[in-house]
């Protein structure tokens, strides 16, 4: 893949407040053609700071053929995620007389789950920074509630083996 590189270096900047704050800048800066290749780059600058290569993607982008196969694969993925939560949780549900807090736990675990993938399906068409904030904030939650899910899950197991 052809990437564009450019050599810069962080440009740092003292607000009046006193706050130090920065941004790449390529002032001073300039890529040696002559000695770089496709796997190098040399730059030279004519100043002492911190320096990098940025790399940004080329000209190059994806086909539309290729952005809907991923997205066809995204759908179908999520669709199978959703379709086996939501069978673990019906199957919890049909077997309600054997619960045990581990069974609790495993549902919540599914349900979830579950919300974050139906989350992630309905974020494409998305539009307005307050509703792509609200979504994101929603999904940050539930995706933390996931995860703390697991750890309460292995403090019951092992409750229940200590017993």
């Amino acid at each position: 893949r052809n990437y564009a590189t450019k050599c810069a270096y962080w440009h740092f900047t003292r607000a009046a407040n006193g706050s130090v704050s920065g941004q790449w800048s390529h002032d001073g800066c300039v890529k040696n053609v002559t000695h770089s290749s496709s796997n190098t780059t040399v730059c030279f600058c004519y100043h002492l700071t911190h320096f990098a290569i940025l790399l940004s993607p080329g000209v190059e982008s994806m086909s539309r053929n290729d952005d809907k196969a991923l997205f066809v694969i995204e759908v179908v993925g999520v669709a199978i995620s959703l379709v086996a939560l939501a069978a673990t949780v019906f199957t919890y549900a049909l077997l309600r007389p054997l619960w045990s807090l581990r069974s609790y736990v495993h549902v919540n675990l599914c349900v979830s789950l579950f919300i974050s993938q139906l989350l992630l399906l309905s974020t494409e068409g998305v539009k307005g920074k307050v509703l792509c904030a609200a979504v994101a904030v929603i999904l940050q939650y539930v995706i933390l509630v996931a995860f703390m899910w697991r750890p309460d899950g292995r403090i019951v197991c092992f409750a229940v083996l200590d017993e």
